[in-house]
């Protein structure tokens, strides 16, 4: 298995990032109520990962212009990877996967994001940490813990070495998931991959569940003991709550990344 991550202090301080050695360190800070940002900071060794210059990763970043790095369905994959974050308020991520930035090698990443939050409870900043595995490394990890690489990937049955990965990434980046909806097999993929997260889902939005129906059957309540037309104040039965699932669709939505590393 790899090494633990290195000690960044108490990821408040920029002098800790500057000197983090070969782990690429990027901090976004947040508006808790609108989640516009308010300052990003990079340090020197994420934009060398990035093959970039402060000033042009930090431009980028500012224009929404950052190049993407993943394969589609690599992206989609990290995007799923992130629900734990608004589904069971985890306070920290951690990621096997690999990336390709233009004009650069392939490689393999260890990505660490770490969640802030304000006293009430509401996203204020993240911090991610990137640091180059060696295709040695990932393999071992994957043997020791495969639900910590590549977490959808490998629920799905893919168990490619670190090597293979490396060797199949620039033709799997012509897989787009407009070419999966157009044959069997990636149809199935795609198929399996909404299995898997609706299975993984099923906990929270069983609690969406309860929490509607809890509110729906307050507000009725409420509403008996304010009617005058019922004096007593006997509470009525609520309405149904509907079949499973819709709580969670009617009343919240994912969160939207603006980390695009």
């Amino acid at each position: 298995s790899l090494p633990p991550p290195p000690d960044l202090g108490t990821l408040e301080d920029e002098d800790v990032f500057a000197d983090a050695g070969s782990v690429g360190v990027t901090r976004i800070d947040y508006d808790p109520l609108t989640m516009g940002r308010t300052s990003v900071y990079v340090n020197p060794e994420y934009c060398h990962q990035l093959g970039m210059s402060p000033e042009e990763e930090l431009a980028r970043v500012a224009s929404h212009d950052l190049p993407d790095h993943l394969t589609e369905f690599d992206r989609l994959c990290q995007i799923l990877e992130s629900l734990p974050v608004f589904a069971e308020g985890a306070s920290e991520l951690v990621e096997y996967t690999r990336q390709l930035w233009p004009g650069a090698k392939p490689i393999l990443m260890e990505r660490r994001i770490r969640y802030l939050f304000n006293g009430a409870g509401r996203h204020r900043s993240h911090i991610v940490m990137l640091r180059q595995i060696t295709p040695e490394e990932y393999d071992a990890q994957l043997q020791a813990d495969p639900s910590s690489v590549r977490t959808w990937q490998t629920a799905l049955g893919d168990r490619r070495s670190g090597a293979q990965l490396l060797a199949d990434l620039e033709s799997d980046q012509h897989q787009t998931l407009e070419s999966m909806c157009r044959t069997v097999a990636g149809r199935r993929q795609l198929s399996a991959l909404g299995a898997e997260l609706l299975r993984r889902m099923r906990p929270a939005i069983a609690r969406a569940d309860m929490l509607a129906a809890a509110t729906a059957a307050a507000k009725v309540s409420t509403a008996n003991f304010d009617d005058p037309s019922n004096p007593a104040g006997e509470e009525s039965d609520p309405p149904p709550s509907g079949p499973p699932g819709r709580g969670l669709a009617r009343d919240s939505e994912p969160g939207d990344s603006t980390c695009r590393h």
